[in-house]
């Protein structure tokens, strides 16, 4: 008999290509995924090979985006005979299933558990490695509901596809297992500085932290705001209106060139719906900024804004400078209500009959 490191010369390699994330948001878990491929394949072919057959990795980088995912996959397979291929992420996953098909000889697996994947009549060449998002949710409430009959549980997780993943089902399951089911939180608890200091991640280089000066502008729009005093409260007791005033000032924090707010006005007071539109308007005359924002008041559209779309619900759409769009003939038509237009000391406001 011939050893196995003879036995591997005569034998083609078993190649695994790899998209990996070795930069993007998902470095901190492709680096290590990369490496830990490496060290494998090293004990392996130190061993001997598999069965005589010497083990090849080719990863390329992907940056965690799909489209460079895909072309790192045409490129490996392109120029190997790939066996094993892993895969950064249930977009890519998905997007490349026609081409495992296709080529009928790659088994892959990855960094994804979606419940989607685990269907082997549609996608018969990928391969899960444990329990997809759902069943994990289903393993932990049912040991839940073994222990603590009748338990309060609450779902935290992040909005995103594979955090929403599990979410409808582990709540028709948690209800099916009689436990006390509560409001559903996407998000890890944050505080109202650390949300702001969000609008600083644009400015920010790759693995770098929020720094003093950071930390000093959040600081000046959450004063600006009125929300310094609670700027060490988690983000979810705060209320409707107090959630909206964090929003403008995580944009103030990240100081756009074009600012976009919807509905700015909603959940607020009379005097916080001025202040926080004033500062936007401060930042257009005098920083040069501009602002494109939904208001459903035309009384605030009047005051604040140069132009103006309006949207009638039929597919009919008029645009253009402000006070001469905004008539009380249009207003009527846009709330389908008698409108009247009055003067006042403050400007022309409109009101309903």
């Amino acid at each position: 008999m011939h050893p196995l490191s003879v036995l591997a010369q005569g034998a083609e390699d078993i190649v695994i290509g790899g998209s990996i994330p070795m930069t993007g948001v998902f470095a901190f878990a492709g680096v290590g995924i990369n490496a830990g491929i490496q060290d494998y394949v090293k004990i392996v072919n130190d061993a001997g090979g598999i069965k005589g057959r010497k083990v090849k990795y080719v990863p390329e980088d992907t940056g965690y985006k799909v489209d460079v995912s895909v072309a790192a996959f045409k490129k490996i397979t392109s120029q190997n005979k790939v066996n094993v291929y892993y895969g950064d992420s249930t977009g890519f996953a998905k997007t490349i299933n026609p081409e495992l098909d296709r080529n009928g000889n790659i088994l892959m697996a990855g960094a994804s558990f979606a419940t989607e994947l685990n269907n082997p009549q549609k996608y018969p060449n990928q391969f899960l490695v444990g329990p997809d998002y759902t069943e994990m949710f289903g393993i932990l409430l049912r040991h839940i509901a073994k222990e603590k009959p009748g338990a309060k549980v609450a779902f935290v997780y992040s909005d995103s596809e594979f955090g929403r993943d599990p979410i409808d089902e582990s709540e028709s399951l948690a209800k099916k297992l009689g436990l006390m089911f509560q409001d559903l939180e996407p998000g890890l608890p944050s505080t109202v500085m650390e949300t702001a200091l969000e609008g600083r991640h644009p400015h920010l280089d790759r693995f770098k932290w929020e720094t003093l000066e950071d930390e000093r502008i959040a600081g000046a729009a959450l004063e600006e705001m009125g929300l310094q005093p609670l700027a060490a409260r988690i983000v979810q007791t705060l209320s409707g209106g107090e959630r909206r005033l964090l929003a403008a000032a995580t944009l103030f924090t990240q100081d756009p060139l074009l600012m976009g707010l919807d509905e700015p006005n909603s959940h607020l007071d009379l005097h916080q719906q001025i202040k926080l539109l004033d500062r936007m308007q401060y930042r257009v005359r005098h920083q040069g900024k501009a602002a494109l924002t939904i208001l459903h008041d035309a009384n605030l559209a009047m005051r604040y804004c140069d132009r103006v779309l309006l949207l009638f619900g039929d597919g009919e759409v008029e645009g253009g400078p402000t006070d001469t769009l905004l008539t009380e003939e249009r207003m009527s038509r846009l709330y389908r209500h008698p409108i009247t237009r009055a003067s006042t000391k403050a400007g022309p406001v409109f009101v309903a009959m």
